[in-house]
């Protein structure tokens, strides 16, 4: 299995741990349970139509192949399943955004904003975190970003996006709160679609907060993926201002 990459599959050989643990759709722990059994829990979603079936089927098969040499999924190479990559597209998905004014086809209150048309033609900095007016969220990577604008737009980034698993209603005060305006649109990703589409869901069901957005950076040129910046847990650590700054500005040279 070393070396398999599919559909964002990543199996990396190198370590190895007691049990298996996939992300999405949420969290499933396989310790010492049969592969066969787990090969026919993943293959309902290997065949579903889907940005994750390949991924699945990918699984499914490495499981299999590894039911031949050990009996129970008790000592299997590390595997990652990665969402949206550098070089990818972004999804076909919808944000929401609260305008202030109304103008330019848009009226006052939440309005559709399509990932794909959006981007398209630009170079975006988007980052995405786990919750509007959290701390870490508030106190830092906001207010980085707002410092950085100017910038960022000498570094040709055209616009910069804060996408949040909130409604657009929270994410428009939240910016009010934040002093956004003319700077970052505050994208709401409410029902996490754009979220899950890239695969960067974070479950924080266990804190009361449901599935959010886990904390990450990008640097889109006309809907392509330049450069991807995914915190580990808890961490606040490459999502940040200065560091899609630096990456902007490299990839302006």
């Amino acid at each position: 299995m070393a070396g398999l990459h599919r559909h964002g599959l990543c199996v990396a050989s190198a370590l190895s741990v007691p049990a298996l643990t996939l992300l999405s759709p949420g969290w499933l722990s396989l310790d010492g349970v049969s592969p066969s059994w787990a090969v026919l829990w993943l293959l309902p979603w290997a065949l579903v139509d889907g940005p994750w079936s390949g991924a699945y089927a990918g699984l499914a098969l490495g499981l299999l192949l590894d039911s031949l040499h050990v009996g129970h999924v008790t000592q299997l190479p590390a595997l990652v399943l990665l969402g949206i990559q550098v070089g990818d597209k972004l999804p076909s998905a919808t944000l929401y955004e609260y305008v202030e004014e109304e103008g330019n086809g848009c009226s006052i209150g939440p309005n559709p904003v399509e990932v794909t048309a959006a981007a398209a033609g630009k170079t975006i900095a988007l980052f995405a975190l786990p919750g509007a007016f959290t701390p870490t969220c508030s106190a830092k990577h906001v207010p980085g970003y707002i410092q950085q604008y100017q910038a960022l737009r000498a570094a040709g980034v055209d616009e910069v996006w804060c996408v949040s698993v909130n409604d657009a209603f929270v994410m428009g005060a939240w910016g009010r709160d934040q002093g956004t305006a003319g700077k970052v649109r505050m994208m709401g990703d409410g029902s996490a679609e754009f979220s899950k589409a890239v695969g960067l869901t974070l479950d924080l069901n266990a804190r009361g907060m449901g599935l959010r957005s886990n904390r990450y950076s990008m640097l889109i040129k006309d809907g392509v993926v330049q450069t991807l910046n995914v915190e580990g847990a808890g961490q606040f650590e490459v999502s940040d201002a200065d560091t899609m700054l630096a990456q902007a500005q490299q990839a302006k040279a």
